[in-house]
């Protein structure tokens, strides 16, 4: 086979368990169909995150569809396609549609490995467009991300909610205790008062082993400052209007049981998992799907592009759990982004069923008395 690039003959290189296609002079590669992926998982453990996080970012390639390249494959000597790689990566690879082999410039699989290792979400996305012979991914993703509200990807990165307009009667007590004992769990933590691994394997959910204390005590421990600090923020501008509309006594066990039910919903598509789940955004998701049920016509004030908006409380929190949704769907076809999205999709549920009931006694009760 000929370089694409400089037309020299291609020299066989074995390299990580592969049979590669590599030109010397230019550096390219050429994999074959399925070898690219695996190649650059094998790589993720030698590349350094050294490159900017670009991904959700606007960029000129996103919305193009697949380009005519002017280089033919080595294998089938047709003209290739120029496709970027997880849609939005500014990797512009060189792809056969009659083989399925993907050229690569020298550099380029380094770069796909470094994506992969920044955002694991990405995976699943650049793996089925790198599958795609059609490129029917690519039209699909591109209708979507071009829609008047460009959910699914962009949405995580920058679309904030700062208040709502709800008031509350009283101090949520309950709220910012929860937020203290998190926040200080999490100090002693991370400053040695007690060990990390220890408070992990004692503490932690695994759902191998489904009903012990973790699967309370996992609610009040974090993996991170980023992690605490979302946590908390969300839970500071939900939780306050629920335990307000519940009472202090009963949003304690609301909180508790929301937890504990997105933790099961959680385990019962991972039993076999031995791997340690903590946070407490299970909880806050049931939170959330109250907060749905009872104040669905309060306005959150959001930061969306550069710009403050007032969304509707059943939008925001409706387009919320959809993400939470896709996100689950995009794990289960091979991410890896290490966030329970299913413990956030049981827990939503929860509090939609719960406070649904709940309204739903209230009105006929109120209906009883007018009565």
């Amino acid at each position: 086979m000929y370089c694409p690039v400089c037309r020299n003959v291609l020299r066989t290189v074995k390299s990580r368990g592969f049979v590669l296609d590599v030109c010397l002079t230019c550096k390219g590669i050429w994999f074959d169909d399925g070898e690219l992926i695996g190649f650059a998982k094998a790589l993720e453990n030698e590349v350094e995150p050294v490159e900017k996080l670009t991904l959700y970012k606007p960029r000129k390639a996103v919305g193009q569809k697949e380009l005519l390249s002017t280089r033919s494959c080595p294998r089938c000597n047709v003209t290739m396609k120029q496709f970027n790689y997880a849609y939005d990566s500014n990797i512009f690879l060189d792809r056969c549609l009659q083989c399925g082999g993907v050229w690569t410039d020298a550099g380029e699989i380094q770069r796909v490995a470094v994506h992969l290792k920044k955002d694991p979400r990405v995976q699943a996305i650049g793996e089925s467009l790198v599958k795609s012979r059609s490129f029917k991914d690519i039209d699909s993703l591109s209708a979507a991300l071009n829609s008047p509200m460009p959910y699914f990807f962009l949405a995580p990165r920058i679309i904030l909610p700062l208040y709502d307009d709800t008031p509350r009667q009283r101090i949520p007590f309950v709220t910012l205790g929860l937020i203290v004992l998190c926040t200080v769990l999490f100090s002693l933590m991370m400053f040695g008062v007690c060990s990390s691994q220890a408070c992990l394997e004692q503490f932690a959910f695994v759902p191998l082993n489904l009903f012990s204390i973790g699967l309370v005590t996992a609610l009040f421990l974090h993996g991170g400052w980023l992690h605490l600090i979302g946590n908390m923020f969300y839970m500071w501008l939900f939780a306050d209007n629920i335990e307000d509309r519940l009472g202090w006594f009963k949003f304690i066990f609301f909180y508790l049981a929301a937890g504990i039910c997105a933790n099961l919903f959680y385990a019962v598509f991972n039993l076999d998992s031995s791997t340690p789940l903590v946070g407490a955004s299970g909880a806050i998701a049931g939170v959330m799907g109250a907060y749905m049920v009872y104040f669905p016509g309060a306005h959150i004030k959001t930061l969306m592009f550069f710009r403050i908006f007032d969304i509707p409380a059943w939008f925001y929190l409706g387009f919320w759990i959809v993400l939470q949704v896709i996100n689950g769907i995009l794990d289960a076809a091979g991410g890896a982004s290490g966030v329970a999205w299913l413990a956030h999709i049981g827990g939503f549920l929860f509090g939609l069923l719960v406070a649904g009931i709940d309204k739903m006694i209230s009105t006929m009760r109120s209906a009883h008395q007018a009565q």
